[in-house]
């Protein structure tokens, strides 16, 4: 066999630019007479080309010449087939970044679907719940209690059970024949149950179950708030988490305990729980409550909403009792006087406090509406 012409003037060859020269053109007719096995390269090498051009992807020539040059030249590279001839498809590169976005969009899917299973979850638990105690009862009903900032309602069941639902609270129970007492409580509320062992009173507070055995108590759950506190006035209470994992506790009277967060419930402590019923006499009792809470429990009684301009504010506590004829002016006034705070009206249900320090500071911004 002769030797090889330059690939350049082969891949000239099977292209459609006829204006090459003619001693270059004869060159590479007298290579494929020479051999039929050239003019079987020919043909493949034709044959590639033109199913190329058919293609939409775009081809890197530059680098498939070299390539095939340095195979025809003996050079380094993938061993030739028996006819001296091995074909590359040189592939356009993956859309990487499109793959990388497609698989992080599916990584978000999958954390939004998991905490919707987990609220569905949830959700069919307590309809469960509900199902299995209202299971075979006919005639039930669904009574549903709210009230606003300032209200608080007394309700009175069949069996003689008294229930007072605090401001800004808001209480689900069933009325059914057989005398089935569950109850779900959103804010505070206190029970006087009558007890029976047949048709044992419970009380839903989130995943927390509160089971009394003849019992006075108080139980507030505000789902602004971080705990659920339960406080036995007399009597026995059961307080167990709606989980198989952690056990319930005891509660007696003149004791009381909180559930975090999480559902971890505090050992029972003794306290003065008088503390925790004044509520139902229009008292606002506070023993080192820190602000934040505080102005939640203003704006359940007054309806008013309390701002600061520094949240060290919030850290600050403060001890006393307002009764239920202070006015909302007052209890305002005391508590900026108590903890050397300022105070502003900024819209007509809302005020902002204020330290004292930021006052002398920018006085000249904040004019003669600051009351203290």
């Amino acid at each position: 066999m002769k030797t090889n012409p330059d690939v350049r003037q082969l891949t000239t060859h099977t292209s459609s630019d006829r204006t090459e020269e003619t001693k270059k053109k004869n060159k590479v007719e007298r290579w494929l007479t020479s051999s039929p096995k050239n003019r079987k390269m020919l043909d493949k090498l034709q044959n590639m080309w033109e199913w190329s051009e058919r293609t939409d992807n775009k081809w890197d020539t530059e680098r498939a010449a070299k390539r095939f040059a340095a195979m025809m030249g003996g050079s380094a590279g993938p061993p030739q087939t028996g006819d001296g001839v091995r074909l590359f498809r040189i592939d356009p590169k993956p859309p990487v970044a499109r793959i990388r976005l497609k698989t992080f969009s599916q990584i978000a899917a999958a954390l939004v679907l998991l905490a919707g299973i987990s609220y569905v979850v949830q959700r069919l638990r307590q309809s469960a719940l509900q199902k299995e105690i209202l299971d075979g009862n006919k005639n039930f009903v669904i009574e549903e209690v709210s009230t606003k900032p300032g209200q608080q309602v007394s309700l009175n069941f069949d069996d003689g059970t008294k229930v007072v639902l605090n401001s800004a609270s808001h209480l689900r129970y069933s009325a059914t024949p057989n005398g089935s007492r569950n109850v779900y409580l959103q804010g505070e509320a206190f029970f006087a149950v009558v007890h029976s062992r047949a048709h044992p009173f419970i009380v839903h507070v989130g995943n927390e179950i509160i089971k009394d055995v003849g019992t006075k108590f108080d139980v507030s759950a505000w789902s602004d708030g971080a705990n659920t506190r339960i406080a036995v006035v007399d009597g026995i209470v059961s307080v167990r988490p709606d989980s198989r994992t952690r056990k319930g506790i005891v509660v007696l009277r003149n004791q009381y305990c909180v559930i975090d967060s999480v559902g971890v419930i505090t050992p029972p402590t003794r306290a003065n729980v008088s503390w925790y019923t004044d509520w139902m006499k229009g008292e606002l009792v506070f023993h080192g409550a820190p602000l934040s809470e505080v102005f939640r429990q203003i704006w359940r009684r007054f309806g008013v909403h309390c701002v600061v301009n520094d949240r060290s504010i919030l850290s600050k506590r403060l001890t006393t009792i307002f009764r239920h004829r202070d006015p909302p002016q007052r209890v305002l006034r005391m508590i900026a006087v108590s903890l050397n705070l300022g105070y502003r009206s900024v819209s007509t249900d809302s005020v902002e406090f204020i330290d004292l320090r930021s006052i002398q500071v920018h006085s000249d911004t904040r004019g003669a509406a600051i009351g203290s």
